[in-house]
């Protein structure tokens, strides 16, 4: 419902007060960006501390991740010589970032609070970064991983949108465990799952609307 109705709020509120493409652009960015993050502040008051898998949600009451991709779309649209300028820069800081957000979502006991409200932010936050510099890639080297690479990104928001459930099924399925070889064998099995359903969901959900996409909006299409 969230994620449903806060995105038709901010384009009423654009279409309601006729505001320029610019001012309803820094609009909804700032209102994705700020709005949801008070959300989770709010919710950590509301919620009761005792019930940590209530609390975890919380992670979800969150559209920033939105803001950072569209960042990093608008400077390689309108301000090609910043995003150069980030792809020069910003693959040490974006690697940095997304490491210590994993780190404190696989650690979350040790620093509990800030991890569930800082650790996908900056997951998400170091990845934006990484993107310019990845962008300058045109090969890793070895052809068959450039084709993994290639196919990975083609399921990649499938992935986003399953990989979740997965790990929760896993974990039921499967229970709790801390020995290294269990974990390994259990993350083959969400890679293996992770993928086929994925790609699943792309060539069933995903390719037939992206085709209708482009014959109803070749302009779209050919951008």
């Amino acid at each position: 419902v969230f994620y449903f109705l806060f995105p038709l709020l901010v384009y009423w509120i654009c279409r309601r007060f006729s505001y320029t493409p610019i001012t309803s652009f820094i609009i909804a960015v700032s209102m994705f960006l700020v709005i949801p993050t008070i959300i989770r502040f709010v919710l950590q008051q509301i919620l009761d501390l005792q019930a940590g898998g209530d609390l975890n949600f919380t992670i979800y009451a969150r559209l920033d991740s939105m803001v950072y991709g569209l960042m990093v779309a608008w400077l390689y649209v309108r301000r090609h010589v910043w995003f150069e300028r980030v792809a020069s820069w910003g693959f040490t800081p974006g690697l940095g970032m997304m490491l210590w957000g994993y780190l404190l979502l696989v650690n979350l006991n040790r620093w509990y609070m800030f991890g569930i409200f800082m650790a996908h932010t900056f997951m998400t936050l170091g990845s934006a970064l990484l993107i310019p510099a990845v962008e300058r890639l045109r090969t890793m080297g070895w052809r068959p991983l450039d084709l993994f690479v290639s196919w990975g990104a083609l399921i990649s928001y499938s992935i986003y949108l399953y990989h979740t459930i997965i790990v929760s099924f896993l974990k039921r399925t499967t229970g709790d465990s801390y020995n290294a070889t269990d974990l390994v064998w259990r993350f083959g099995i969400y890679l293996c799952i992770s993928g086929f359903v994925s790609w699943l969901s792309f060539r069933y959900v995903e390719e037939p609307i992206l085709r209708w996409r482009d014959r109803r909006y070749p302009e779209i299409g050919r951008n």
